[in-house]
């Protein structure tokens, strides 16, 4: 329920300082107090319910009771109440949906960045173009039916993104194109300037699945690159980050 103009400085800061703003930390304080409740939310979250979300949620909002957030929940809890009322059934679908777009938006979001967790009240150093490709991942949902891609805004463009944070959204696939045109040659440290990984939908999704209570807990992001130097989803098991969610 936070405002949009705090979204929008803190999106910002996450290009300028290349940081993740996680609210998941809220979520490991919890935890850290009360074992029980990390046990049910890992239980909860194993049968894809979100509950690490509303927890977070519900800790927030009882440290900012205003009267916009007020207004808000009473507004939200009696429309839903009503199309219980209504119609029983539809506010079950309603709860469903809500759940599905919780994981939709994780699930596009898990893969996108290994960028350290910033922290709200300090400025962090900005590390870089370099720094800033080799921990951002472009993972288009479907290469091949690439109008799927508008579902999610070409939101799996992401090293466009942040090559050109002011590129419109429905411009992403052909700056991704040119920029994968005009940089085949590595620079002066030996690496590709872009260079993005890639995986398919069906890899992501495994991956998703098979690390969704790891992820709920972890301090930090996972290596993406084996020893190698090469990509690995064996490695990178992804983020949580639900600021996208609001």
């Amino acid at each position: 329920m936070g405002a949009f103009g705090d979204y929008r400085r803190d999106h910002l800061r996450h290009h300028a300082e290349q940081v993740d703003f996680a609210a998941v930390d809220l979520g490991q304080s919890l935890a850290r107090r009360w074992r029980p409740l990390r046990a049910a939310i890992e239980f909860l979250e194993a049968c894809y319910i979100p509950a690490l979300f509303f927890v977070v949620k519900f800790e927030a909002l009882r440290h900012d009771m205003g009267a916009r957030t007020v207004g808000m929940l009473a507004a939200k809890l009696a429309a839903l109440a009503a199309l219980a009322a209504v119609r029983p059934e539809a506010a079950l679908w309603f709860v469903a949906a809500v759940f599905a777009r919780i994981h939709c938006i994780r699930f596009v979001d898990a893969f996108q960045h290994v960028f350290e967790h910033g922290d709200l009240a300090r400025r962090s150093r900005h590390r870089g173009w370099a720094y800033e490709q080799r921990h951002t991942f472009s993972f288009p949902v479907f290469k091949g039916l690439t109008f799927f891609n508008l579902l999610t805004l070409n939101f799996g463009y992401h090293n466009a993104h942040h090559a050109v944070p002011h590129c419109p959204w429905y411009n992403l696939p052909h700056l991704d194109a040119m920029l994968r045109r005009f940089s085949r040659e590595p620079d002066a440290s030996g690496q590709y300037p872009y260079q993005p990984e890639q995986a398919g939908v069906l890899a992501l999704l495994k991956a998703y699945h098979k690390h969704r209570t790891h992820r709920l807990f972890a301090a930090e992001p996972d290596a993406a690159y084996d020893e190698d130097g090469r990509f690995s989803l064996t490695s990178f098991r992804g983020v949580l980050s639900d600021h996208l969610l609001g």
